[in-house]
């Protein structure tokens, strides 16, 4: 089990920066262009390349979880009435004795790199 986390700010207003993680289209920024969303409480999100997830925890304002088949856990603490917006993200990943450790740590090292652009707009 491997989790990366990061914390960091949005350039974005409080609503914008809930919709990359709460909306098709913000979801489509920064993890992979969605095909299916439904935004409730185990709603399943399908993305075009091929893989899918779901939402365990949605409590807008401020907390988000979305776990999918590649990721695992994507766990996001969003602090809204903080100026510049603060973000937290952790990552939390079983690996596989197939799977190369490195490949999947890379993997959700870019994912937390793909947040931080989307929320610099």
């Amino acid at each position: 089990k491997i989790s990366e986390s990061a914390s960091m700010t949005s350039s974005l207003s409080d609503a914008e920066t809930l919709r990359c993680f709460t909306t098709a289209e913000g979801l489509g920024q920064w993890l992979d262009t969605v095909s299916k969303f439904d935004s409730r409480r185990g709603g399943t999100v399908r993305f075009e390349a091929g893989f899918g997830g779901s939402y365990s925890l949605i409590h807008v304002p401020n907390h988000v979880v979305l776990a999918t088949e590649v990721h695992g856990e994507i766990d996001i603490r969003v602090a809204p009435k903080e100026s510049p917006v603060r973000v937290d993200v952790t990552i939390t990943r079983f690996v596989l004795d197939s799977e190369h450790l490195e490949s999947v740590r890379t993997t959700l090292q870019g994912t937390l790199n793909a947040i931080r652009t989307c929320l610099n707009g």
